[in-house]
């Protein structure tokens, strides 16, 4: 299994999203989601065994309701994602991570911002996409 689908599977154990997120492509529907990789480093550190830590870096884009009021649908689309962050550190701390294969060991789950980023409002349909960084950092046995 490739790392992207073993990471969509490990992302649908998160009973937060409302729909399973999408590889790459985000659907038009509010609360769609979608995963992209970010380009990363290609092996963090090499040892003389041939063993490399590597990581897979990835953000997890989420389509919330966008209002242009003083209600609480914008504070809530955010809490929204900082569920989704919070999510990430509870894998972390029970040691549940995506299957990259009997190769990968040693995972460790980064979230990469303190809070999520507002980076697309659409005003005309009153929706807006937020996302966060994370990545997931492994060995991989030569």
């Amino acid at each position: 299994m490739s790392k992207d689908k073993a990471v969509l599977e490990w992302l649908s154990g998160n009973e937060e999203l409302k729909a399973l997120p999408l590889f790459g492509f985000m659907q038009e529907d509010l609360f769609a989601a979608c995963i992209v990789p970010t380009a990363s480093a290609a092996a963090v550190a090499e040892h003389l065994d041939g063993s490399r830590v590597r990581q897979y870096s990835f953000m997890l884009r989420l389509q919330v309701p966008l209002s242009q009021t003083h209600d609480d649908v914008n504070a809530e689309a955010m809490a929204a994602m900082r569920d989704w962050q919070d999510w990430l550190d509870v894998q972390q701390c029970e040691g549940n991570f995506p299957d990259f294969g009997d190769k990968c060991r040693c995972y460790e789950i980064q979230n990469l911002a303190n809070m999520p980023q507002v980076t697309a409002t659409y005003a005309d349909n009153g929706r807006a996409v937020l996302q966060f960084p994370a990545t997931i950092i492994y060995m991989e046995e030569k």
